[in-house]
């Protein structure tokens, strides 16, 4: 579920209390029968991050 996932309920963001909106049944129910497998982090960093240096992927292939 994209709300919960996106840690919108720490940040005050849905409100299980009052209103309806799309997709409140879904977000109640999985906040209260489901773990939440995933959520989203940020990351900070002093220099940017280029993926397609080499070193920067660890497979077999390259």
């Amino acid at each position: 579920n994209f709300l919960l996932e996106a840690n919108f309920e720490e940040l005050n963001g849905v409100s299980f209390t009052k209103g309806c909106y799309v997709g409140q049944e879904l977000t109640a129910r999985t906040k209260h029968r489901a773990k939440i497998k995933k959520r989203f982090k940020w990351a900070a960093s002093a220099a940017a991050a280029n993926p397609f240096r080499k070193g920067f992927r660890k497979s077999k292939r390259e």
